[in-house]
């Protein structure tokens, strides 16, 4: 039959609040994984080259702080992902100020739940 529709509203509003921002570095720190692990070895291998991409690209069409400063669509991004998925106010665990290597590694983070969790 599926979900009905208030199963459905339960489900994500369960989900949205278990939501924690966190890289696939801190989670494997965080729970003390054995980094001799298949899926921390390779999920590390993955992890660093979205990460290398994410930076590299910040690198080249963001050279400053400034030129990511003023963008105005990434400045919205910035601030919708940081109050997004219902929270009404930032989730403390994401980077409260918008700087290169802190949107390299929500970048990073998005591509590899995308492609490397949600495919496990």
């Amino acid at each position: 039959q599926g979900f009905t529709e208030e199963s459905l509203e339960e489900m994500v509003g369960l989900t949205v609040s278990q939501f924690k921002y966190e890289p696939f570095p801190d989670y494997v720190s965080t729970r003390q994984l054995p980094k001799r692990l298949s899926v921390v070895e390779d999920g590390m291998d993955v992890w660093n080259a979205q990460l290398a991409f994410a930076r590299s690209y910040m690198n080249e069409f963001y050279p400053t702080v400034e030129t990511l400063a003023t963008d105005e669509h990434i400045t919205a991004y910035w601030n919708a992902i940081r109050t997004s998925a219902g929270f009404s106010e930032p989730t403390s665990d994401f980077p409260a100020h918008l700087d290169r290597d802190a949107l390299a590694v929500q970048l990073a983070h998005f591509m590899f739940v995308g492609q490397v969790l949600h495919s496990a």
